[in-house]
């Protein structure tokens, strides 16, 4: 049986160059991929049953705990004329998420994720912005984005680490 199931394959795809059967085969794994959502989520975060996603249209936002913990957040819904802030949740275990930018700024608005206290830092590109400091993009554009997570180097006292995916991330002072 597996040798007839063999030749058929072998025949099919001997008319067939190299570069075809690799893109035939890159097509069939990124359909399978984003075509079903709990694969996607697990492939960007891990766990593909606690993946959320959040939709955050106004221009200052309180994130909660929840909110950071496996999501995606865009700014679908953002008008794009006034800057949009972000503020994160104090630090604590296992917190993570994903800002993608759905919306682009109209003109001079820009985006900035702040942190709950002075005494919290971010970590941007594994550089401390300093204490009670802001982490912004100028004038977003549509897919820029940045992944948050905490972490903690004595096992008590988190802080929030930020990786810059796409787009140009700066720290902004306070």
């Amino acid at each position: 049986m597996g040798g007839k199931w063999r030749r058929n394959l072998v025949y099919y795809l001997r008319g067939m160059t190299m570069k075809k059967i690799i893109n035939v085969v890159l097509a069939l794994v990124l359909v399978l991929l984003f075509s079903t959502p709990a694969l996607s989520a697990g492939f960007f975060f891990g766990t593909a049953n606690k993946f959320k996603t959040y939709e955050k249209a106004a221009d200052t936002i309180v994130l909660t705990a929840t909110e950071c913990s496996d999501s995606l957040i865009t700014n679908k819904g953002w008008d794009g004329a006034d800057d949009q802030t972000f503020t994160l949740p104090a630090a604590s275990a296992g917190l993570k998420f994903k800002f993608l930018a759905v919306i682009a700024s109209g003109g001079t608005a820009d985006t900035y994720f702040d942190t709950e206290g002075a005494t919290t830092n971010i970590y941007l590109d594994g550089t401390a912005v300093g204490d009670g400091q802001r982490v912004w993009t100028q004038q977003p554009a549509i897919g820029e984005s940045i992944i948050f997570h905490t972490f903690t180097i004595d096992g008590t006292n988190y802080e929030w680490a930020a990786d810059s995916c796409n787009g140009v991330w700066e720290d902004k002072g306070s």
